[in-house]
């Protein structure tokens, strides 16, 4: 199933994220050197919106999201081929430029509230299983198991862990 260009979603997607945007910042941050088979809108839709929700986030489902999106399939090394450095620089440059321009587009009693946010941090929680002969040291919820437990928050912006736990 391929998006509709006219759905609800496609029209919040290109009035925040435009095309014309992601384009133009892909061919700066040297992501897209020539125009093969992956779409890089459809690619940087996809990384927005792909990891939302679901028990089980791999990097196959967030390849099937995008083929559903784009109307046609990949090779998983494509796909991943596309997971670059300059990709990532891509992103966050997208993110930089999205959060200057709705800070500058808010209201002076909002820019005076959110003035001073300059980062933007993710948390992911994360359960390590262990090898089982560390079980009576590192006891897990299941039986004769072994686990640990990762908390990292990100700073997005820098690129940089906050907190490892």
């Amino acid at each position: 199933m391929t998006l509709r260009l006219d759905s609800p979603i496609f029209n919040a997607l290109k009035a925040t994220l435009h095309p014309a945007l992601i384009d133009g910042f892909a061919k700066l941050e040297g992501v897209v050197t020539r125009q093969r088979k992956v779409d890089m809108v459809v690619l940087v839709w996809t990384v927005v919106l792909g990891f939302s929700g679901g028990s089980r986030r791999t990097l196959t489902s967030l390849r099937r999201t995008y083929e559903q999106m784009a109307g046609h399939t990949l090779s998983a090394s494509s796909f991943q081929g596309r997971l670059t450095p300059s990709f990532t620089a891509l992103i966050r440059r997208l993110m930089l430029y999205l959060l200057d321009e709705k800070r500058e587009a808010a209201t002076p009693k909002l820019t005076e509230a959110i003035g001073q946010f300059r980062q933007l941090l993710a948390l992911d929680t994360t359960i390590l299983q262990l090898h089982a002969m560390l079980s009576k040291r590192l006891p897990s919820t299941q039986p004769n198991q072994a686990a640990a437990k990762l908390h990292v928050v990100y700073n997005v912006l820098d690129a940089k862990p906050q907190q490892i736990k």
